[in-house]
């Protein structure tokens, strides 16, 4: 049976303020679901936290490069 806290956590998610990202000199937020964050904040790694959650956006939080300026950064390199 779950309890009211665990419901409550699985329902929610939370904004999280990303840095600024060092291409556009703006900062972002990203949408995540509270479960995770909360996995974060006591200290696992974002892809345990977030494993459903594209890795650009990811990216995003840990640097704050947002997808896009990630995209015109990396243009042309080879894979």
């Amino acid at each position: 049976m779950q309890t009211e806290f665990g419901k409550v956590v699985e329902e929610t998610t939370y904004i999280v303020e990303t840095p600024t990202c060092t291409m556009c000199g703006k900062g972002g937020t990203v949408e995540v679901p509270m479960k995770g964050f909360l996995i974060r904040q006591l200290g696992g790694a974002i892809q345990d936290a977030y494993p459903e959650m594209d890795k650009a956006l990811r990216e995003q939080m840990i640097t704050g490069t947002h997808p896009s300026c990630w995209e015109v950064m990396t243009a042309g390199w080879q894979e």
